[in-house]
């Protein structure tokens, strides 16, 4: 039978609050990863995802044709991305205290917060804010409709896109 803590709303239920609310969320926003200072370096357009159920990124490189590069290339597979954090800096948004766990498998949850790391957030991510993983440091560009609607309902602005140069390639 039930249990009265859950029909009370016990912390689990509570938990999964924000997977019931952002259920097939997902914020989607352009950026680019430049390697251009590195041997044979480039820079790489890509689609970074953010899943408002349970707080994980991935990022797909955006195929252009004739490039020379397997389409649809996932430079990160779905997972949760932690953003270190600095002493001083400014205290994390109230929504962030909503970190929501993963309904299957205990691999996906997230890390154990610390006083340095903790995972990125919807409040976190910003027109013009890098976003480092592993190697990749990853700029973001320019959002979708959907996730400037998003923010904008919550009362916060992303800010203007960033306009990028046209390739430039050599004739001859």
């Amino acid at each position: 039978g039930m249990s009265r803590a859950a029909s009370r709303g016990s912390s689990r239920s509570r938990s999964k609050n924000g997977f019931f609310e952002y259920d097939r969320k997902v914020l989607r926003f352009y950026g680019v990863w430049d390697s251009r200072n590195a041997l044979f370096g480039d820079l790489i357009r890509v689609k970074l995802h953010y899943t408002l159920a349970d707080d994980m990124m991935e990022i797909v490189a955006v195929s252009e044709r004739n490039n020379g590069r397997d389409p649809m290339l996932t430079l990160l597979k779905k997972s949760y991305v932690m953003k270190k954090i600095f002493p001083g800096s400014a205290p994390p948004h109230p929504e962030v205290e909503r970190m929501s766990t993963p309904a299957i498998g205990a691999a996906r949850n997230p890390p154990e917060s610390s006083s340095t790391e903790r995972p990125y957030h919807w409040t976190d991510l910003r027109i013009g804010e890098t976003i480092s993983v592993a190697a990749l440091n990853v700029l973001l560009v320019d959002a979708d409709e959907f996730t400037r609607d998003f923010f904008e309902g919550k009362g916060m602005s992303l800010g203007p896109p960033i306009e990028l140069p046209e390739a430039v390639y050599p004739t001859g």
